[in-house]
């Protein structure tokens, strides 16, 4: 502990965290975040905290292939296949806007508060997870009559469906609607992005 006198005001703001560790889901009892690619449970923690800050609309936002506007899946077919594609897929550590965001002329997302308050009693946030750099992609999928949003965060540019996420779409009552959002990281910090497309995609499941 490198300040012991933080250990009271502290360890209440840390005790939900704590005690959540290693559990599933993030404390709402929903399954928890599925994980594709490279991506970690801190990747997607980043994304979360920095959803108000995403730029929908904006040129470099995913733009989903796989299923189209308003297309109907069968619910006898296997599990589906998502698929998108993103202009910042290509971005490396080199390149000059990712060169540009680590030296500070574009938003570089510091630490957050429980990180930050997390690292008084670890040395690094997240110390157990490998960091991550690249392009991140976050799915929340939102199916009627669940009371749970399927959540995907990946590195890749593709998602297969698991059993599981495809028993619950097919039980919605209605159109399914899947928001995704990207950002460019650099150790598992947002140095571009986040983007999100306009709108969700929506799709249903019939018979």
């Amino acid at each position: 502990m490198r300040n012991p006198a933080m250990f009271p005001i502290v360890f209440p703001v840390l005790l939900p965290w704590l005690a959540g560790c290693g559990g599933d889901g993030d404390g709402d009892g929903c399954r928890q975040v599925i994980e594709g690619g490279h991506a970690t449970e801190g990747a997607w923690n980043t994304m979360v905290d920095g959803d108000e800050d995403a730029m929908v609309g904006d040129p470099s936002a995913p733009d989903i292939t796989s299923p189209t506007e308003g297309q109907v899946l069968s619910a006898d077919d296997a599990a589906p296949r998502f698929t998108w594609t993103s202009p910042i897929a290509s971005l490396g550590p080199g390149s000059p806007r990712t060169t540009l965001a680590r030296s500070g002329m574009t938003r570089v997302a510091g630490p957050t508060l429980l990180e930050s308050l997390v690292s008084l009693f670890e040395g690094t946030a997240w110390a157990h997870e490998h960091p991550v750099t690249g392009a991140v992609y976050y799915l929340q999928i939102t199916v009627p009559g669940s009371d749970c949003e399927i959540r995907v965060i990946t590195t890749e540019l593709e998602w297969q469906v698991d059993d599981e996420s495809w028993a619950t779409m097919k039980g919605a009552s209605g159109d399914i609607s899947v928001q995704i959002t990207s950002a460019y990281m650099q150790e598992t910090r947002i140095s571009e992005g986040p983007y999100r497309p306009a709108a969700p995609r929506t799709f249903r499941v019939g018979p």
